[in-house]
């Protein structure tokens, strides 16, 4: 089984940049630019691992981790 991995970053290069190597990797990958977008992808599907920016606008990455944790 394919490990699915959310990346969230407020910067489109590095959330991009991480996505594809992660995919060339053979990871299932889902972005998000938001912690709100985060939220929402996390409500709507399972990740065996998050990986977000911690400093970013209205919802951050911890809050991210915490609440998904919280689910």
């Amino acid at each position: 089984m394919t490990a699915s991995i959310l990346v969230v970053d407020d910067e489109s290069t590095t959330q991009d940049a991480l996505g594809v190597f992660l995919e060339t990797e053979g990871y299932r990958v889902a972005t998000a630019g938001s912690g709100e977008e985060a939220l929402t992808r996390i409500e709507e599907q399972e990740f065996d691992v998050i990986v977000a920016d911690v400093v970013m606008p209205g919802v951050g990455g911890l809050e991210v981790l915490e609440r998904s944790l919280a689910r």
